[in-house]
């Protein structure tokens, strides 16, 4: 006989897959699954069903919700719309659509998720908890089941502990492949099985059930936190197409129901573009049929022999039939393939030269890096007009493209080769200059204790003597921002290219303020894998903050931190090192290590090398050379201080090694062994940074003097100084401490660089930096053009009030671009002149001239009316024209582009223009004149807008066990971001991030009030705490 139970999960399983072939598989040519769609019941044991597919309808399905807390981000998933990304300190709370507990009463349930996480560090990857209340969790008193779940591992936790913890009902999946997995979870009473993309990995009959665990309140669910005092206690990944049953799915139905989903997932089309191809969709699950006589299918299933056309022919089409079995019966899907050609090779020579990038040819002033390989591993080769200037092929050890600065500025043809195809690149070599005598020093830093997002930006000190600094801002006012990425900057560090006229600086992509601070950033496993960089020739003018990816290709990683450079003299090219976490790279003890790749130009960079491997965590280094041998000190447990004249050779060893070789790094010593004082250990100090003094800072004019700063952490002091005048020295003297004599200013420094600068230099950044405003140069040159129509001539008159103008370039008629000299002659047909002027950091202005006649209109530039300011408007005031246009066009521009839809007189400020300058361009017609355009000069950079500071109150009871409510009402403009965070006696209540707070017994005789932090893209971040609340303690007894 059935039994009831029996009968409803049989029907249950026939319905959600019914309704996932009407609703998910009927408009992509899935064939009988369950008759027409019409028929379909909706599956009545889903109670929870969220796909993330967006922000409005992605969070509520199958009556239930989940409601964020904190801030969760939608990006794209696995199978092409969208997951929910979740990362510490935020999660989902998911209730019924009515507010109450979801689970309440079950016993039976299914919970089904696609997840993908990142983060594998000891208690992170809480994908879903199910647990009594959202209090803290006590060790031996848990009542919960929770899934951690991390890229390679899952353990299914089922606890309703009592004063000792028994762990006979968790199940656990281990020896798991990163990336996307299904995962279903079936709990039967006090049995419980969990799957891992439809295998069943783990059953047991031994647990608790799910309502006595969760006791008669039906306790919380939670996406993406357990409720423990640790920081790492949540999930960092992707989640996506959660659903949650009110049965327990036998095991057929989770097979039937994972069958069906894997169909729904292949796509309706693919592209081939190998004779070997491997068609998508759950192995073991999801196998192919052929009705296409170009492919021919393995007998795996799903492995396509493919016969291409031949190279350079159109492309062939097809269809492909995908099946599933369900309950015995195969479900097939039709799947339109086309099968392209291979490249002939022409196409392959001309891909290769097409993809060939030379960052800033316009202004050359350093070695360039020309590839010798390129698309499809073809082979590139080089000429040069000038290879006595930029060399095409390798000289030494150095590759091609060393560049030897000519006396005067020089333009050079390079010519790449791949086959029988070329290509032709300009390069503009700039004369030489005589090598740079510094007399003074420049201090880049961040600053603060992350208590706001400007911590950590760039900030600027000087010094004469070394010594004695001078902040040139007050702190809240840095001279570099990062928006981007992590939108935060630390760790700065200053490189002088070696022909001496150009800079670079390169930081950390990080803001831990804006990642909830150290307890919740968890920014060593999902930190930013890209360095910050800025380049200027002056000091004073950066060009933008360009992000470089240089981690990712190291498995595993979870951040790039703490870069420096070195110039290789005999290589022409920089090392660039970094320190990154990565447990599958890892040899010896702790996960951090330091990499190095190579670069001339800090765009294109080398795969990354493992550096240094320690038995201790290492994060700063920091790299000097000094004749033949480079010197290296190193923050790994101590501040040890290495030699070698290799400066590639790597290292893995528990500590520095002892020497070996002089090809090898070998101990010099520690800074706690060369002063025999245990204070100056990794346990104090870390960011260690050298630096040489200049000559006239020197203790003896011939005796060369070195600093090697270390931050004293541990007391949040700031830096530590010392000197020496032998880095190899092993003993004090002639190491010295330098702490009384050194005075690093008002701003506390924090892991920055110092760079020897000129006596120019030094007054160029006193007077940049007087002035209000980042050091940011994104303004494009302004340009007048004027014809002359008697000599038929135009000449092209350019300025740059940053930078400076690098080149002029013109093209007549869209023919080849030529550098500008002087006046271009015009022939009799000629239509247009085009023309772009670039400037030193490849700000660009560009733009065309037609010719009817070769009279023009004539006019100035127009002025801009208004205060550059988000929100704000501004109106371009056009002047007087001679003759007077007919007609006239408005394009408004951001840093020197245009932007889109901005072609009216007059322009609304946006937050995408916060940080930028704002100018706008008007073009003048008139019949039998040529049309003439002119830009503004741009407007001062535009200033975040001010939000309308409003209310921010608590409402509730303030007595255990009741909820306090922040209402926040009348900031503007809306829409705004708003963040709570709760207070206990102007205390952070770690994990109190919500707009409500369930009021605690420990609450019981403090204050509490509630901090929000109203933010919109392009405005002035406003926080406001509420008034504060009392819960009384309770009365005598």
């Amino acid at each position: 006989m059935t039994s009831p139970t029996t009968r409803r999960r049989r029907s249950t399983a026939l319905g959600l897959i019914a309704a996932l072939a009407a609703t998910g598989l009927t408009s992509t040519g899935l064939a009988g699954l369950g008759g027409p769609a019409t028929a379909v019941e909706p599956d009545p044991s889903l109670i929870a069903s969220f796909n993330f597919d967006d922000a409005a309808t992605g969070l509520v399905g199958a009556g239930a919700k989940a409601t964020v807390q904190g801030s969760l981000s939608l990006v794209e998933g696995q199978d092409g719309t969208t997951a929910v990304k979740i990362t510490r300190g935020n999660w989902l709370d998911v209730t019924k659509d009515d507010g109450t507990p979801l689970l309440a009463g079950l016993d039976d349930i299914t919970i089904s998720y696609d997840r993908n996480p990142t983060d594998s560090s000891a208690n992170a990857g809480w994908a879903l908890i199910a647990q009594r209340s959202n209090q803290t969790n006590v060790y031996q008193q848990e009542h919960y089941v929770g899934v951690l779940d991390k890229a390679t591992s899952l353990v299914v936790e089922r606890y309703d502990n009592a004063g000792a913890r028994d762990s006979s009902g968790n199940l656990s999946a281990g020896a798991l492949t990163p990336g996307w997995k299904h995962v279903d979870l079936v709990l039967d009473g006090p049995a419980a099985r969990l799957y891992v993309d439809g295998d069943l990995k783990a059953t047991n009959t031994t647990g608790k059930a799910l309502s006595t665990i969760l006791g008669a309140s039906g306790g919380v669910l939670q996406i993406g936190k357990a409720d423990w005092t640790a920081s790492d206690e949540y999930f960092d990944g992707l989640i996506d197409n959660v659903e949650v049953r009110d049965q327990a799915l036998t095991e057929t139905q989770v097979a039937q129901l994972n069958a069906a989903q894997a169909l729904a997932k292949v796509p309706d089309e693919l592209t081939i573009e190998a004779s070997s191809y491997v068609l998508p969709g759950a192995e073991g699950v999801v196998s192919w049929t052929s009705q296409t006589p170009a492919v021919s299918i393995d007998a795996d299933g799903r492995t396509a022999t493919v016969t291409r056309p031949a190279p350079g022919s159109p492309a062939t089409t097809g269809t492909l039939i995908a099946q599933v079995s369900i309950d015995g019966e195969p479900r097939t899907k039709r799947v339109a393939v086309t099968i392209t050609a291979p490249l002939t090779a022409e196409q392959m020579a001309r891909d290769a030269l097409d993809g060939i990038v030379l960052p800033g040819l316009q202004d050359v002033r350093s070695s360039l890096a020309l590839p010798t390989t390129g698309a499809h591993d073809l082979p590139i080769t080089w000429t040069s007009s000038a290879p006595s200037v930029i060399s095409p092929t390798a000289l030494g050890e150095a590759a091609p493209g060393v560049v030897t600065r000519p006396g005067q500025d020089q333009v050079v043809t390079l010519t790449a080769t791949v086959g029988t195809l070329t290509r032709t690149f300009s390069a503009v070599v700039r004369a030489a200059v005589a090598a740079p005598e510094t007399t003074d020093y420049l201090f880049a830093h961040f600053t603060g204790v992350e208590q706001t997002p400007q911590d950590e930006q760039i900030y600027f000190a000087t010094s004469e003597d070394g010594d004695t600094w001078t902040d040139t801002r007050t702190n809240g006012n840095p001279v570099l921002r990062n928006d981007e990425g992590d939108r935060g900057v630390r760790d700065p560090y200053l490189v002088r290219s070696p022909e001496g006229d150009t800079f670079y600086l390169i930081a950390t992509d990080l803001n831990i303020h804006l990642r909830g601070g150290w307890g919740n950033a968890g920014a060593t496993d999902t930190g930013s894998l890209k360095l910050a960089v800025w380049k200027s020739t002056d000091l004073v003018n950066w060009g933008e903050p360009e992000l470089v990816d240089v981690a990712s290709q190291i498995p595993g990683a979870g951040m790039a931190w703490a870069p420096e450079a070195i110039w290789d003299p005999v290589k022409k090219q920089y090392l660039v090192y970094w320190a990154t976490k990565s447990q599958d790279t890892n040899t010896l003890g702790d996960w951090v290590n330091v990499y190095y790749a190579t670069t001339r130009d800090f765009e294109t960079f080398s795969d990354p090398v493992k550096w240094i491997d320690r038995d201790h965590s290492i994060i700063d280094t920091t790299v000097i050379k000094i004749g033949d041998w480079y010197y290296r000190a190193s923050g790994d447990g101590q501040i040890t201080i290495e030699k070698s004249k290799n400066l590639y050779a790597t290292t893995t060893s528990a500590t520095a090694p002892a020497y070996v070789s002089d090809d090898q790094w070998s101990l010099v010593g520690t800074l706690s062994s060369i002063f025999g004082d245990p204070n100056f250990s990794g346990a104090r100090l870390e960011g260690p940074e050298f630096f040489e003094y200049n000559d006239d800072d020197r203790n003896a004019p011939d005796q060369r003097l070195w600093g090697l700063l270390a931050d004293e952490y541990w007391n949040g002091s700031g830096y530590f100084p010392f000197r020496t005048t032998d880095v190899a020295a092993t003993n004090a003297p002639p190491w010295v401490n330098a702490k009384s004599s050194v005075n690093f200013g008002a701003l506390k420094k924090r892991h920055g660089t110092i760079l020897p600068i000129t006596r120019g230099e030094l007054d160029a950044v006193k007077a940049a930096t007087a002035q209000p405003g980042l050091l940011v140069d994104d303004t494009p040159p302004t340009v007048q053009v004027s014809i002359d129509p008697v000599a038929r001539t135009a000449t092209i008159a350019s300025n740059d009030t940053g930078s400076g103008v690098a080149s002029v370039e013109y093209s007549l008629d869209g023919d080849t671009w030529e550098y500008y000299t002087g006046p271009v002659v015009l022939g009799d047909d000629t239509g247009t002149l085009g023309w772009r002027v670039v400037d030193r950091l490849g700000n660009q202005a560009s733009g065309e001239q037609a010719f009817a006649g070769l009279e023009a209109l004539s006019g100035p530039a127009p002025a801009i009316a208004g205060s550059a300011r988000v929100g704000s408007s501004l109106t371009a005031v056009l002047g007087a024209w001679s003759p007077a246009p007919t007609s006239v066009t408005y394009q408004w521009l951001r840093a020197g582009r245009p932007i889109a839809g901005a072609t009216g007189g007059s322009y609304r400020i946006v937050p995408a223009d916060a940080g930028r300058r704002l100018s706008v361009t008007v073009t003048g017609s008139r019949a039998g004149y040529a049309s003439t355009r002119r830009t503004s000069t741009p407007t001062a950079i535009v200033a975040p807008g001010r939000l309308t500071t409003g209310t921010v109150q608590v409402k509730g009871r303030a007595a255990p066990g009741r909820t306090l409510v922040a209402v926040v009402r009348r900031w503007g403009p809306a829409p705004v971001t708003v963040a709570y965070q709760w207070l206990r006696d102007g205390k952070v209540v770690r994990g109190a991030k919500a707009t409500g707070y369930r009021v605690k017994r420990v609450d019981r005789g403090h204050r509490l009030s509630v901090r929000v932090t109203v933010t919109k893209a392009g405005y002035v971040a406003v926080t406001k705490v509420s008034r504060v609340v009392r819960v009384r303690r309770p009365a005598a007894q």
